[in-house]
């Protein structure tokens, strides 16, 4: 310590090249995310004693300042949460067992806060602890307006587990998104580099044509990566935004009139025990309410899930 409201510690070979706020996030996963970045934002968190931004990469030895409220009791800090919120939340949950949370996340709430971002299902994670010790943990991310399945883990340990699938890419999700215009394939496949903090990722994405017309598409979606906004860059490629989406868009697209027309529809993957999960979440109302208005009929009972994630025409 250096002083009586903080302490130091030193980067490690492990962070090297690490952004900030992933290290933050590491040691200190019971704190909120929005917490963390506030303490980097007003300078309480300090690089060699300098301010900086939560996307500052982070070198062997570097010193960061920690204020001393992040090794106090964590129950003092926790960021105020709605009720409503907390039980609206609570009803959404699809599944749980000792490992994992399965959560049919609605479009419009984000999962991490931020600077401007005051409401998320991380702020609330504290209240998720049902019969558990810990504050469970997030390990993995939706956009904040695309729907569907949200695993969160936990405890600590389950949380290292399911991340790691996930960074391996052993975890598989399937999306179902509402395009614009007619696709011309029955299944295609997009590879093509994603730009992220200028570096340049490599990224693809299959997809499957469940219905279509002249001016619309419903598209079932199979991303091979997990790359950031991936799904929305790669349909706005090849000329087929998604419906409602603000930031990728054509000229023609009235994305202002809708919701994001993105859901995370199915996810598979063995848990720790190696048995077998899979979950689907029910399609939002907005979604189903542009399939009926756009004429695009399909009977999604017909759909072997299971089938489509031993499909090696879609996944190799």
């Amino acid at each position: 310590m250096n002083s009586g409201n903080q302490f130091i510690r030193i980067i490690t070979d492990e962070f090297n090249d690490s952004k900030l706020i992933g290290w933050l996030k590491k040691y200190y996963p019971d704190y909120p995310y929005n917490l963390l970045c506030k303490l980097v934002r007003k300078g309480n968190i300090r690089v060699n004693g300098s301010r900086c931004e939560t996307n500052h990469i982070l070198k062997l030895n570097d010193k960061i300042k920690i204020p001393s409220l992040l090794k106090q009791n964590k129950d003092e800090h926790k960021v105020k949460t709605n009720k409503f919120l907390e039980e609206k939340i609570k009803s959404l949950i699809l599944y749980k067992d000792n490992e994992i949370m399965v959560i049919n996340k609605p479009n419009g709430l984000a999962v991490q806060g931020g600077s401007k971002v005051k409401t998320s299902i991380d702020n609330i994670l504290q209240t998720l602890k049902f019969e558990k010790k810990e504050r469970p943990r997030l390990v993995h991310r939706l956009d904040k307006d695309t729907s569907g399945l949200l695993i969160v883990a936990r405890t600590k340990n389950y949380a290292n587990f399911y991340t790691d699938l996930f960074k391996k890419r052993i975890i598989k999700k399937v999306y179902l998104a509402v395009v614009y215009g007619e696709s011309k394939l029955k299944t295609g496949k997009i590879n093509a580099d994603i730009e992220t903090n200028n570096k340049i990722y490599d990224a693809c994405t299959n997809y499957q044509t469940l219905s279509k017309n002249k001016l619309y598409s419903l598209l079932l979606i199979f991303p091979k990566t997990g790359r950031k906004h991936q799904i929305r860059k790669h349909l706005f490629s090849i000329k087929h935004p998604i419906v409602g989406d603000r930031k990728y868009k054509n000229e023609k697209g009235n994305n202002g009139k809708y919701d994001l027309n993105l859901h995370a529809f199915l996810i598979n993957f063995k848990n720790i025990n190696g048995i077998e999960k899979l979950f689907h979440a029910e399609i939002p109302d907005h979604m189903k309410k542009n399939l009926a208005n756009f004429n695009l009929d399909y009977k999604f009972q017909s759909l072997d899930f299971k089938k489509l994630f031993y499909d090696n025409n879609i996944w190799f």
